[in-house]
């Protein structure tokens, strides 16, 4: 069976360490898919650094909604950059 993850937080400093190995316990175990999610603008860049780096995983960009009110125009158009790039799926 093929597994997708479609909401992984392999961008959080928890995975700093080994987070290689963690993707390969998740694809021996059927995950072939994996969506890394961003939910601020850094966290949107180091998804797209970690799915361009790992084929089968997809990023998404986007502000989570706790930090909606912080969320500005600019920060809105800078995330619209980054959903340009290849690997953005969401």
């Amino acid at each position: 069976m093929e597994i997708f993850d479609s909401h992984c937080h392999l961008n959080d400093r928890a995975y700093k360490s080994d987070r290689d190995e963690v993707i390969d316990r998740a694809r021996q175990a059927g995950v072939t898919t994996m969506m890394v999610v961003g939910i601020t603008e850094k966290t949107s860049k180091q998804a797209i650094d970690i799915a361009a780096a790992n084929p089968g995983c997809y990023a998404s960009v986007g502000v989570h909604p706790h930090d909606a009110k912080q969320c500005s125009e600019a920060s809105l158009e800078r995330l619209k950059q980054l959903a340009d790039h290849p690997a953005v799926k969401a």
